[in-house]
């Protein structure tokens, strides 16, 4: 079965968060719907104690209201820049470092185990199904409970990792890509088993086709970002898209395989609509460090001038 082609036709709206007493970027979004919506990163915007650093942005429907997240440890208040954001709903957030939205407030997430850095990423069935990934190749899962570290038999950081369940039997499946950036040395797809091992699927391109970022909703079509588009098939065979410009995409996301968003490096926004890619007016800005899409709205974000950017496309 073949799925229509979707519509190329997008609205932008564009917010910059000013980061006049610092550098600004926003790392990572999460859509909860039209009126609920996390960004994570650092913000210096505060006029009278400029060293004060925001590390996230919420839109309730009216306004972005900067807020300051905190770590909790042994009694003492930690706050950095957020790496990354996972919404299940509401009430239901989890952001990178280590902190978990209830709907009413910010709870410390105390490990178990050791990872010895922010999580670069975060991804779940659940909220008692949870996986983090960070740097020298980390990987770990929670049970609602407790967290249990995988091998993932790479020192690379782990860069993204995304899920699906199989529409046809059931199966949960789990990939995720190590790379470093720029770098074009070695890379890694990798597969989480059922049974909380690692396995490593062979990536058929040189160095310089880095894997960044993949989404999917089954496994039968695996869309895989970093230097390039690519998609692998069912069968393990790679695809290589040769309608994009040669820009580093720093992430993929879509609703369906008729229906995604790459961005990436000096404003990329590209969509792809089942058959073609096409790179979206771009207005101008720096950097695109990551990317939400959900239902008729995708956000993206990033960085421009030192100050952080927040781009929304609406369906037309």
């Amino acid at each position: 079965t073949t799925l229509d082609t979707t519509s190329h036709d997008f609205q932008w709206e564009i917010i910059t968060i000013e980061s006049p007493f610092g550098s600004g970027m926003l790392n990572d979004v999460a859509i909860i719907n039209e009126n609920d919506i996390w960004a994570v990163g650092k913000i210096f915007a505060d006029s009278i104690e400029p060293w004060l650093i925001y590390n996230a942005v919420h839109w309730d429907g009216q306004q972005w209201e900067l807020r300051r997240i905190f770590y909790t440890s042994q009694g003492s208040n930690f706050i950095r820049p957020i790496p990354s954001v996972f919404a299940f709903n509401e009430s239901d957030v989890w952001f990178g470092n280590f902190t978990h939205w209830n709907g009413s407030n910010f709870e410390s997430i105390e490990l178990n185990i050791s990872f010895p850095s922010q999580a670069k990423n975060i991804w779940g069935f659940s909220s008692n199904d949870l996986y983090i990934v960070g740097n020298n190749g980390l990987i770990a899962h929670y049970d609602g409970s407790s967290w249990q570290n995988l091998d993932s038999g790479t020192d690379l950081p782990i860069q993204d990792i995304w899920g699906a369940i199989e529409w046809n039997t059931g199966e949960e499946n789990i990939f995720a890509v190590a790379s470093e950036k720029y770098t074009h040395s070695e890379n890694n797809l990798l597969k989480i088993n059922h049974d909380k091992t690692v396995s490593d699927i062979p990536w058929p391109y040189s160095a310089n086709r880095d894997p960044y970022s993949l989404w999917f909703n089954d496994s039968y079509s695996i869309f895989i970002c970093g230097d390039g588009v690519v998609k692998r098939n069912r069968f393990g065979q790679f695809k290589l898209f040769k309608d994009l410009p040669k820009i580093f995409k720093n992430r993929i996301r879509g609703n369906d395989l008729n229906d995604i968003f790459v961005v990436g490096d000096f404003g990329l926004v590209a969509h792809f609509n089942g058959v073609n890619w096409r790179v979206i007016d771009d207005p101008g800005f720096g950097k695109f460090l990551s990317l939400a899409y959900k239902g008729n709205i995708a956000v993206a974000v990033g960085e421009k001038n030192s100050n952080a950017i927040i781009t929304i496309l609406t369906k037309n």
